[in-house]
Parts: C-alpha cells; sequence; structure tokens
C-alpha cells in the first residue's frame, strides 16, 4: 500500500487509519476503526478463509482473501443497515440503546 513499513511488519491500527487518511484524503476517525476490527473478525471467522489461510502460502490465500473481502465489507454494510433500522423503527429498541450511550 505505499506505507514504508518493511514487508510482513505489522503497524497499528491507528496508525494505519492515519495512513489511510493520509493517502486517500479520508477522515475517517478512531471509531471508524472499529469497523476495520469487524471486517478482520468476520475473516478470521469465516472457516473457509481460516482453512486457506492455514494450508497456503500468504501470496496464494491473498486471492481468495482479497475476491472475499468485497462480500465481507457488503456482509458488514448490511449488519449496520439492519441496526440502524432497528433503532430508527423500534421504539423501544431505541429507548434502551439510547439510555445505554447516554450512561457511556
Amino acid at each position: 500500500m505505499g506505507t514504508g513499513t518493511a514487508r510482513g511488519e505489522k503497524i497499528e491500527l491507528s496508525k494505519w487509519i492515519d495512513i489511510l487518511n493520509e493517502r486517500f484524503g479520508t477522515e475517517f476517525k478512531p471509531g471508524d476503526q472499529l469497523f476495520f476490527d469487524s471486517i478482520r473478525e468476520d475473516a478470521v471467522a469465516d472457516s473457509d478463509l481460516r482453512q486457506a489461510a492455514l494450508t497456503n502460502t500468504l501470496e496464494n490465500f491473498s486471492y481468495v482473501f482479497l475476491k472475499a473481502l468485497e462480500g465481507l465489507f457488503i456482509d458488514r454494510m448490511e449488519q449496520n443497515e439492519e441496526i440502524t433500522a432497528k433503532f430508527l423503527n423500534d421504539k423501544e429498541f431505541q429507548r434502551i440503546v439510547g439510555q445505554h450511550l447516554l450512561k457511556e
């Protein structure tokens, strides 16, 4: 991605967000890191992806992973839409969520 880090070197997600913002002119905030965390967790939970990761080189796994990544983003988007719709359409859900977040 042109991050200047050595191949295989891990960077903190918050630093990665900064890199995305700088490179792509985005304005992601620390809370947006949770979205990327969710995508990662969804990928880890996918048994087919886990199996592919365990049985392939990183290069070969990248073909499988990058093909599945779009689906992971779409699934997460649909889940976020479902939560939003539930909040907007269910007054009791709205009240409970609102009270919880108010206290937070």
